[in-house]
């Protein structure tokens, strides 16, 4: 990695456009309290969310409806300057329970009413069932009817023929992200941005290794990427910013000095980007043992980003 660090400059990272073309841009810590005034503000959807987490809307008086439905794990919404709305979703795991194997995460277009497949669909609007897929047999729990024992196969959850849902259209896809990456939290650029404005930046958190994916060999995530708002259909997923190397920082030697699990962009009042990193994880098998979700922190790991507009 070729990193530069000193008290302001910690990380030198790799940008690159729409054209393919290659920029070094600075990210520097920014611990400075959000400035009061006026400035672009992101949408709201009055309301709240439902107990599902499915988005909702409605006011503080009204019932709460869904949006849209079928999501696994949705992360972050935004809106562009149409108002259309952006929603990062986190796909199926190839984990004990119901693996699905090499199946992307997806940046998707919200349009109220749709169904997004899950639990049956994938990120990309294939069924689960297809043998692009099929994870090994090891890793399927045991099925069994009338105390018969049935084969190690994927199946459907839902009674599609019964239910009258139709397999979801692929113009819903904003993007495809790598397997595993987990796209987060998005913001959409201001008009200062130029050629970006008003495309969508996207943190991608990176998995969980072993707990979600423990076959996976390379790694996933660890970045900031761009997808084009305005054309239809499924875009091209493009790094903007990431480690020289790909990957995490620590897992390179270099903690703290690199991207690590960013988690959340937002653009502020100086039109500047900002990154939540939340730092260091790691496995923990013994937080399994009490009870615990698998993971655990570094304290005083997390940082801020900040990727000023004169860096582009």
């Amino acid at each position: 990695m070729t990193l530069v660090v000193d008290a302001n400059v910690v990380i030198s990272a790799l940008v690159a456009d729409s054209k393919t073309r290659e920029r070094v841009v600075t990210l520097e810590p920014n611990l400075r309290p959000r400035e009061r005034g006026s400035h672009r503000r992101t949408p709201r959807v009055g309301g709240c969310s439902t107990g599902s987490g499915l988005p909702g809307r409605g006011n503080a008086e009204a019932t709460v409806e869904p949006l849209v439905w079928g999501l696994r794990n949705e992360i972050g919404v935004a809106w562009n300057g149409r108002g259309e709305m952006f929603v990062a979703e986190n796909g199926d795991d190839n984990a004990p329970g119901r693996p699905i194997a090499d199946n992307y995460d997806a940046t998707y277009r919200v349009r109220g009413g749709a169904w997004y497949g899950w639990p049956d669909v994938t990120a990309n609007m294939d069924p689960v069932t297809s043998p692009n897929y099929r994870p090994t047999s090891s890793t399927i729990a045991p099925q069994f009817v009338d105390s018969e024992r049935q084969p190690r196969e994927l199946s459907f959850l839902i009674d599609h023929q019964a239910s009258g849902l139709q397999r979801p259209e692929e113009s819903l896809v904003a993007g495809l992200h790598e397997v595993n990456s987990s796209p987060s939290k998005p913001d959409v650029a201001p008009r200062s941005w130029g050629e970006y404005a008003d495309q969508l930046f996207v943190p991608e958190y990176g998995g969980f290794q072993w707990v979600t994916n423990a076959l996976r060999d390379k790694p996933a995530g660890s970045r900031v990427v761009v997808i084009d708002t305005e054309a239809d259909g499924p875009q091209r997923v493009r790094p903007f910013v990431q480690n020289a190397k790909p990957g995490l920082a620590s897992k390179q030697g270099r903690p703290g000095e690199g991207l690590e699990r960013p988690y959340d962009v937002k653009f502020g009042p100086d039109d500047a980007m900002s990154v939540v990193d939340f730092g260091v994880q790691r496995g923990s098998p013994k937080r399994i043992a009490d009870g615990h979700f698998p993971i655990e922190w570094d304290r005083e790991t997390g940082v801020v980003w900040r990727v000023p507009l004169t860096a582009y």
